[in-house]
Formats: C-alpha cells, sequence, structure tokens
C-alpha cells in the first residue's frame, strides 16, 4: 500500500503528458479549408462598357443580388486573398458563374488552375445557376442576346481536375 503513494502521481504525470502529445500531433495535422460559396464570376465581355446605357440590364441589377459588373475584380481579389492565406483545400458548392455561360466557366477553370498552381487543391461542386441555365445572356446588346450554356458533361470535363472528376458519386 506504501508503494501506491508513488503510483498515482506517476500514473498522473503520464496521463498529462500522453494528453499533450495527443494534441500537439492534432495540431501537426490540421487542414486549412477555405470555402467560397455563390462566386456568379460574370465575363465582362458579356456587359456593355457603361452599364448605365442598358436599360435592361440596369432592369435585372434591380432585381437580382448579384454584383455582376464588379465580379471580376472581386473575384480576382478573392484568389490572391486566398493565395496569400495558403488553404490546403478551397471548396466551391456552386454558382460559379452567373448563369451558366460557358465563358464564365472556361475562365474560372484558368483561374482556378491558378491556385492549383500555388499548392491550394480545388473542389467544385455545381450549383442551380451553372448548367443548362436558359438565362445565359450577353447584355453587350439591347435586347440581351443568349449566349452558350453549358451540358452537366461539359461542366465534368470543364471541371475534371478539381474534385470533379474523382468525385464517387454526382446527382
Amino acid at each position: 500500500m506504501k508503494k501506491l503513494w508513488l503510483f498515482y502521481p506517476l500514473l498522473l504525470i503520464f496521463i498529462f503528458t500522453s494528453c499533450t502529445k495527443d494534441q500537439d500531433s492534432l495540431t501537426d495535422r490540421s487542414i486549412k479549408i477555405a470555402v467560397v460559396p455563390d462566386i456568379h464570376y460574370t465575363h465582362p465581355s458579356l456587359l456593355p462598357d457603361d452599364i448605365e446605357d442598358s436599360p435592361s440590364l440596369m432592369t435585372y441589377l434591380g432585381l437580382d443580388r448579384k454584383l455582376l459588373e464588379i465580379s471580376d475584380p472581386i473575384f480576382r481579389k478573392v484568389l490572391s486573398e486566398l493565395i496569400a492565406e495558403k488553404p490546403d483545400i478551397l471548396l466551391i458548392p456552386g454558382d460559379l458563374t452567373k448563369d451558366g455561360e460557358l465563358i464564365g466557366h472556361e475562365v474560372m477553370k484558368s483561374l482556378l488552375q491558378d491556385l492549383e498552381n500555388n499548392g491550394i487543391k480545388v473542389f467544385v461542386v455545381p450549383g442551380n445557376n451553372d448548367i443548362l441555365n436558359p438565362d445565359a445572356f450577353s447584355f453587350t446588346t439591347e435586347p440581351p442576346v443568349p449566349v452558350e450554356n453549358i451540358t452537366p458533361e461539359q461542366f465534368a470535363d470543364i471541371y475534371e481536375n478539381f474534385g470533379y472528376g474523382e468525385a464517387l458519386y454526382r446527382d
């Protein structure tokens, strides 16, 4: 019984040092994840030089919360901040483009490749605006004209290197 007085303090020391090691090893294995939802990227070529010269675009902007006219510089700023912050993973859970415009997806692919080239693994999921959207328009003319949007197969092809080609399941 007299020897137990030494056992309990040693046991407590062992438990506390074990907890400290586990805490350190958890920190060493941490992953930094960034999430950027609802980008609604609009390629500048789909907008007029002066948005106030387009009554259709002004009406659209009045009815929608998307920041179409500044989506390109905003997203480029986000990209530069992501590169500086260096997350391990970027998740984009849908609505990459305004309304699924092919040109928007092509530029988005290029911009996301810049992140991958900087060591950030990118994973995308399509949103309700990204595929087969009948609202894909160019506002450079009055009235606006439809532009090419993309199919589910094109989305899979464009974003194959951004987790989509590795997906185990697609809805």
